[in-house]
């Protein structure tokens, strides 16, 4: 910085979101055709996080961060892909403030 001072750098929270990006597949760990529904959640959840980022008065020390888990409209898919999501933040140091979704009341 100019004035010999480092800004402090906002705090990473991760948010991630269970929306239907595709439709069911034939079985239930596949996916079908796009859903057009799920990709507007989808964008409309991207687009709230860029809000609320480049609004410095609602969060100003923290930046949101969205990990979107497309669930194909299948709970079963969904539970094993946030059981993996899971385990792959396994030493993580960012915080996860919760789950959204998007999709079926099946997956919540």
């Amino acid at each position: 910085t100019t004035d010999g001072y480092a800004k402090p750098e906002k705090a990473k929270m991760v948010i991630p979101a269970l929306i239907p990006i595709h439709e069911r597949g034939p079985t239930p760990f596949t996916c079908g055709n796009i859903y057009e529904g799920g990709v507007t959640q989808a964008e409309a959840f991207l687009y709230a996080l860029n809000k609320i980022n480049k609004d410095g008065t609602i969060l100003p020390s923290v930046k949101l961060e969205a990990v979107i888990i497309d669930t194909c409209q299948s709970p079963l898919k969904a539970a094993r892909d946030v059981a993996n999501y899971h385990s792959s933040r396994d030493g993580m140091s960012d915080p996860m403030v919760g789950y959204v979704s998007g999709g079926s009341p099946d997956i919540v």
